[in-house]
């Protein structure tokens, strides 16, 4: 209630202004307040001595304070006032300066135009002067030759040549081909001037290069020559003028047959530098390694020169051959002469002369892959191949009708003859050095069969006759044996199937000869003879046992001796059996024999036990079953 009256008497009392206002700024948080914290800031300045008398007059220290402040600015605002009045009047100067240039520069402008066309119009000339110049510079560039490549084209006062001549030499050529383009524009007059120019310079640049290859290519003598790389390249520029690069390489193919010649010669009687390697010569005395190096050192030297061919032809085949025919056709003479005397001297060296003739063929066989066909190297090779083998078949020729002149009789032991044994030995000296031989397989194969025949015929033929005096069994068993080692001697050895067939063939006619012979003395011996020629005797209106030596008791003491022969068959053998040098003819001939006997005794037992043939008490034959029979022969 006290309250309430408090409000009403406050609304009631009127507040005193300055109350109030003091109210208001004692509320006041004069933190909150920058610019009254400034003022109080200035004010702490001057305002130094808190009394009552500096108080009373704060507001006319104030008003003195501001009035002080408000004069210097006054005077700070003259002198900036005076300043601008400066650059104010230098402005209206610039600015009168400015109005006069660019009247001037109007002028200027207006007298100038006429100037600056002019002096378009003489950049505009400049710039075609300059794109003439530069196309009078290409045109010559391109067109033209220098001193620098006159000079080189022309060559140096010794008359050699460099790598430069031919960079020029191509420019020239290259001049030469653009003056077409032009012939085919309004220049056709420059480009016909030009190219005759070129044209002339081209005639004495190949002139100059033909001499110069020729030059060197006489001086490539040397054992092992070298082709420069000026050479190689001037022979490859003188491909524009196929009768100069015909002459040079003539030039060549001579200086090196000479070469070739002299190496040869060399080769053969002075060996290599300081002795080493020996002179081929030096090893005459043995035929195949003389014949060997000779050919060894043609081939060699064959493969240098096509080398040094290839480095010119490149890949022209045809060229490198014909220029390796002719560079060693100079030594086919000197080849020729001394492989023929040795083929000519081996003539009684039968091995020999098949080995020479095989490294002859080896040789020849190798030619064609450097040589053209018409070669004299290769034709030289092949007349020596030939010679060769027809010495060799002369050899055996002789050798097979001497040992036909004289032949010996058969051994006791009906072995092989010396005579046999000796010529099987040379068939198999022969067939044992194409091991060593480097002919391709099916040319071994038609020479190893033509061989074999003209040596296997004749001894053939041989044993025939020495076996004339002979009984049959005896040249059976003699025949037998010789063929058995001419079986046995080219057996081991390929592309005989056809020699060893015929020779089978023969040896089964003999062997089949002693199988009838000993089964012949098996059927004497055991007993079965009489039964057996009874049996195949007889017609068919008699009866067996009705024959004269067919009756029981024969027939029965018969048997009984079978039975023995059974006991011991192999003391029955023929002596020639044993005579025959494979065990495998004499039990292969035992076992046939036997077998034939088995065959009869079935037939007997058959016909013993035939009702037709009316025999009594066949049990006391006390016969074996056949099988029986073949097991014990077996």
């Amino acid at each position: 209630m006290s309250e309430a009256t408090d409000n009403a008497s406050d609304q009631t009392v009127p507040v005193n202004p300055l109350t109030r206002k003091l109210n208001k700024i004692l509320a006041t948080k004069v933190e909150n307040d920058p610019p009254t914290l400034e003022a109080l800031k200035v004010l702490s300045e001057f305002f130094t001595d808190n009394t009552l008398q500096r108080r009373r007059n704060l507001r006319s220290d104030i008003e003195g304070r501001s009035l002080q402040i408000n004069e210097e600015f006054c005077k700070a605002v003259g002198t900036v006032k005076q300043e601008l009045d400066g650059v104010a009047a230098e402005v209206t100067a610039v600015q009168q300066l400015y109005e006069e240039m660019k009247e001037q520069l109007k002028s200027t402008q207006t007298h100038m135009a006429a100037l600056l066309n002019q002096t378009a119009r003489l950049k505009a000339e400049i710039q075609t002067l300059d794109m003439k110049k530069i196309m009078a510079s290409k045109f010559v560039q391109r067109f033209q030759l220098s001193a620098d490549e006159i000079k080189s084209l022309r060559g140096s006062r010794n008359k050699e040549i460099n790598a430069s001549f031919f960079d020029v030499l191509a420019h020239v050529r290259q001049i030469h081909s653009d003056c077409k383009l032009l012939l085919r524009s309004s220049q056709q007059r420059a480009g016909m001037e030009i190219m005759e120019n070129m044209g002339m310079h081209l005639e004495g640049a190949y002139e100059q290069l033909y001499h110069w290859t020729q030059s060197k290519c006489r001086l490539l003598t040397g054992d092992f020559p070298e082709m420069p790389s000026l050479v190689q390249r001037a022979l490859k520029e003188l491909k524009e003028r196929p009768i100069l690069l015909k002459y040079c390489l003539d030039e060549l193919v001579i200086a090196r047959r000479s070469a070739l010649v002299r190496c040869f010669i060399d080769a053969l009687t002075r060996g290599g530098p300081s002795g080493t390697p020996q002179p081929i010569e030096l090893h005459s005395h043995d035929t195949l390694r003389y014949v060997g190096d000779i050919f060894g050192w043609v081939h060699q030297a064959m493969a240098t020169e096509k080398d040094l061919l290839s480095l010119l032809y490149r890949d022209d085949k045809t060229e490198i051959s014909l220029s390796l025919s002719a560079i060693t056709d100079g030594v086919c003479r000197p080849l020729r002469v001394r492989v023929e005397q040795v083929i000519v001297a081996q003539a009684s060296g039968i091995v020999t002369s098949y080995k020479l003739a095989s490294l002859l063929r080896f040789y020849s066989g190798l030619m064609p892959g450097f040589l053209d066909a018409t070669s004299s190297m290769l034709v030289t090779c092949r007349e020596l191949e030939q010679l060769s083998v027809k010495v060799f078949y002369s050899s055996i020729h002789n050798y097979t009708t001497k040992m036909l002149e004289k032949i010996e009789e058969p051994p006791h032991e009906l072995g092989a003859t010396d005579s046999l044994s000796e010529s099987l030995s040379l068939l198999k000296d022969i067939l044992a050095s194409r091991d060593a031989s480097l002919i391709p397989m099916d040319v071994q194969q038609d020479d190893l069969n033509t061989i074999v025949s003209s040596i296997l015929d004749p001894l053939l033929h041989y044993c025939t006759e020495s076996a004339t005096g002979l009984d049959s069994t005896d040249m059976a068993t003699y025949v037998a044996n010789c063929l058995y080692l001419m079986q046995t001697t080219i057996s081991l050895y390929e592309f005989m199937d056809q020699h060893l067939e015929s020779l089978q063939a023969q040896l089964s006619a003999h062997m089949d000869t002693l199988v009838h012979q000993q089964a012949a003395r098996f059927l004497v011996n055991s007993g079965l003879g009489p039964l057996h020629d009874a049996l195949h005797t007889k017609s068919s209106s008699i009866k067996l046992c009705d024959m004269e030596g067919m009756d029981p008791g024969t027939v029965k003491a018969s048997i009984v001796l079978f039975r023995k022969f059974l006991s011991d068959p192999h003391r029955y053998l023929m002596s020639q059996i044993h005579l025959l040098l494979s065990p495998r003819l004499r039990e292969d001939v035992q076992n046939k024999a036997k077998a034939l006997i088995a065959l009869a005794y079935e037939d007997i037992y058959k016909a013993l036990l035939d009702p037709a043939n009316s025999y009594q008490a066949v049990e006391s034959f006390k016969l074996q079953p056949p099988e029986q029979v073949k097991a014990l022969l077996a």
